[in-house]
């Protein structure tokens, strides 16, 4: 139990940061969060689909009401309670506990997360919890063939309500008399006469009259045209069924998508051009828990296998429900013009019932896996032992092989997580606060999305700002359509341009925010203020971007929360931002200038420890010892080292901050520094001070500053160094502008 609860917690740990998956589920999101009512009525009589009567209603329920957390606790729910059902109905059926706890440990071992519409992180709850009812239903009829027959009903009932949620479910009917003839002791005619009155049948010729009765009389002339759009229309065409079914069906066994990812596993999230990855590379890039998932998947298969002890029943009822599963279940879609389309034409793997298909495949697995072993047993225990150990180590491979896949899948989707949580918190923000009603913000990038992964329309972030921060503006796609709604609306004074960007093989993001002066068109955007925000586990990162408007004299200055950069600029500036000391999960910057005019198009926010906010390197050289993070001690003399990378003569203010911990308390103790022919000399005392001293550097030349004092060496028993004078790490080289 505890090994199976950690696959458990493995495979359902990176599903937590999915955020949405397919674009419906950011709409009905959405929808839930505005507090508007589902109609479920009025939309399924629209649509033609009764089963959307239900889960309308159901939506509130199902996304949480709007609350993350809340709807990812019940979606993983929803997926423990389909497993969790599936091992008992099993159970009941085989009198194996031991096959029941192999088909477990096969789902959550193989279970794939793909950019195709998958119930492992999209549409939560509704359709596992039906599938959950099915399995229930199964159990209970079951029991109820055994003598509880009080359980009858229950069962009716509970597949009925499988049926009203999802309707490919009626596939699944043929089940019930084939366990009622299993169950039966009599001869063959009368089993055949008890399957044939089996009350699942009715109640499913039932539920197939109201939904065909339901799209025949209610459905509006409209809603038919809506439907032949989306191309819901029969088509019985049988090589184009078989195509649907096997597309949609191959795509549950393990695997499946290592050929379909393997050019974006290799690119993304490995980071090589082509596939040129060696099993040691694979295992560069492993996670500890892959390692122990894939030891403990091969354990249990090879001890369930192994094993032996009870005896598996009715082998051929369980062969049949993975049939019926894996083959029938996407028989409903085949018949249909749209499904049909997206496997033949748009090469579409896989579709929401891929998740259905996928507990067939573990029964299947189980029974062929459990079943060759325990032939073999009964010729050679020995023989027995190998095969399953063979077994054992297949399992390990195809495991990791899948959660090589599915980490690949987890980071894109993570993004999309970080993506809506760092416009929450945009939302959240003063900065948002701060802009007037009616703005008009440029933000093409929220409407990105990496390939396979899901899209939203140009409306959506317009709604989504109006639910979340309660301030009717819009967010725009196209930047003609920005000028064009500047132009017609005289928006001056209300135009912003935000960009999210996100490191391709990494976890950080950034926004930049900004207002824009003009959105005349052909002339570029303008802004004098920049804002920024961080959410990076880096200390460090750096902002570059283009410039307008500088003068070519004087260049212009940027400033970093106020304090001006360590150089000028023209056309192209750098803002180092450090914020090892002020280490927050999310951090605003705000840029401004005074002499020229930021291109918010053209920001670039990475992380960085290599300041490229100036021309000028500062090389910390003899008589100081290695930086500590905190600060940095040096001897009584110590050189800098200053390089100018430009080509034109640099004036530099050299700015540090010293103290001499040797010195008595109010003591102080002479400091002098010599570059050249330029000197300074000050009084350095056991506390910080600020000292500054300004130099001419010569065009790609070095000049040496020489720092000494005569202050005393500081008392440290247990440091062998010479420590004289501690400096702050920071020790800049500012260049003087024009301006003050």
């Amino acid at each position: 139990m505890l090994l199976i609860v950690l696959l458990a917690v493995m495979t359902c740990l990176p599903l937590l940061h999915s955020g949405y998956t397919t674009t419906d589920d950011a709409y009905l999101n959405l929808g839930v969060q505005a507090g508007n009512r589902m109609s479920g009525l009025g939309d399924s009589v629209l649509s033609g689909r009764l089963q959307h009567a239900i889960t309308g209603r159901l939506q509130p329920l199902a996304y949480g009401w709007g609350h993350y957390w809340v709807m990812k606790s019940l979606s993983i729910g929803g997926i423990l309670c389909s497993v969790a059902s599936m091992f008992f109905t099993i159970r009941l059926l085989s009198g194996s506990a031991r096959l029941a706890t192999l088909a477990v440990v096969f789902f959550f071992a193989f279970a794939q997360n793909t950019y195709d519409h998958s119930l492992l992180t999209s549409y939560p709850l509704v359709p596992t919890m039906a599938l959950t009812a099915f399995w229930l239903s199964v159990a209970t009829w079951w029991l109820a063939l055994g003598g509880r027959t009080r359980l009858r009903p229950v069962s009716v009932i509970l597949f009925v309500c499988s049926l009203l949620v999802y309707e490919n479910f009626l596939v699944y009917a043929c089940l019930f008399p084939v366990l009622t003839a299993a169950a039966g002791t009599q001869d063959w005619r009368e089993r055949a006469r008890r399957a044939v009155l089996t009350p699942h049948i009715y109640a499913t010729l039932a539920v197939l009259a109201a939904i065909v009765g339901f799209r025949l009389w209610l459905q509006p002339d409209i809603g038919r045209e809506m439907m032949a759009v989306e191309q819901y229309v029969i088509s019985l065409d049988p090589w184009r069924m078989s195509k649907v079914i096997e597309r949609f069906g191959s795509s549950a066994f393990p695997l499946h998508y290592s050929r379909v990812y393997r050019p974006v596993i290799t690119d993304f999230y490995m980071g090589y051009g082509t596939f040129s990855a060696t099993l040691r590379d694979l295992f560069g890039v492993v996670e500890a828990a892959w390692l122990v998932k894939a030891i403990i998947v091969a354990y249990l298969t090879a001890a369930l296998t192994i094993a032996g002890g009870d005896r598996v029943q009715r082998r051929g009822v369980l062969w049949l429900i993975a049939f019926v599963f894996i083959v029938l279940t996407n028989l409903p879609l085949a018949a249909t013009v749209k499904y049909q389309t997206w496997a033949i034409e748009d090469f579409t793997h896989g579709y929401l019932t891929t998740y259905f298909v996928f507990f067939g495949v573990v029964i299947l697995l189980a029974l062929l896996l459990e079943g060759l072993v325990s032939w073999v047993a009964t010729l050679s225990r020995r023989s027995a032992m190998v095969l399953g150990a063979t077994f054992a180590a297949a399992s390990f491979i195809v495991s990791y092989g899948t959660d090589v896949i599915n980490a690949h899948v987890a980071l894109t989707e993570r993004r999309m997580y970080d993506k809506w949580r760092i416009v929450d918190e945009w939302i959240a923000s003063p900065v948002f606060r701060a802009i007037p009603e009616g703005s008009l913000i440029l933000a093409p990038s929220l409407f990105e999305h990496y390939p396979g992964t899901m899209h939203v329309f140009d409306d959506y972030w317009t709604s989504y700002v109006r639910v979340h921060g309660k301030k009717q503006v819009e967010v725009l796609h196209a930047r003609d359509d920005w000028q064009e709604r500047a132009r017609a609306t005289q928006a001056a004074g209300r135009l912003y341009f935000l960009e999210v960007t996100q490191e391709r093989r990494g976890d950080a993001s950034y926004l930049v925010f900004s207002p824009v002066q003009s959105a005349a068109e052909g002339v570029p955007m303008a802004s004098h203020e920049l804002m920024i925000l961080a959410h990076a586990r880096s200390d460090q990162f750096r902002i570059v971007g283009r410039l307008s408007g500088a003068p070519t004299a004087c260049r212009a200055r940027v400033f970093v929360d106020g304090e001006p950069t360590n150089g000028t600029f023209t056309d192209r500036f750098g803002a180092h931002v450090d914020r090892t000391r002020n280490a927050r999960e999310w951090l605003w910057t705000r840029l401004t200038t005074e002499d020229a005019a930021f291109d918010p198009a053209s920001i670039l926010v990475t992380d960085s420890e290599v300041p490229v906010d100036g021309s000028v390197d500062v090389l910390f050289g003899k008589g100081f010892h290695l930086d500590e993070i905190a600060y940095r001690w040096s001897e009584a003399t110590a050189v800098v080292t200053l390089r100018n990378r430009e080509e034109r003569v640099l004036r530099a203010d050299v700015q540090f901050e010293a103290q001499a911990p040797g010195l008595p308390p109010g003591g102080s103790a002479r400091l002098e520094a010599t570059a050249g022919s330029a000197r300074a000399q000050w009084m350095i005392g056991p506390d910080y001070g600020k000292y500054s001293i300004r130099l001419e550097i010569p065009p790609t030349s070095t000049v040496d500053v020489v720092l000494s004092t005569d202050a005393p060496r500081t008392v440290a028993p247990l440091d062998i160094r010479t420590l004289v004078m501690r400096f702050l790490p920071d020790v800049r080289a500012r260049e003087v502008g024009c301006g003050q």
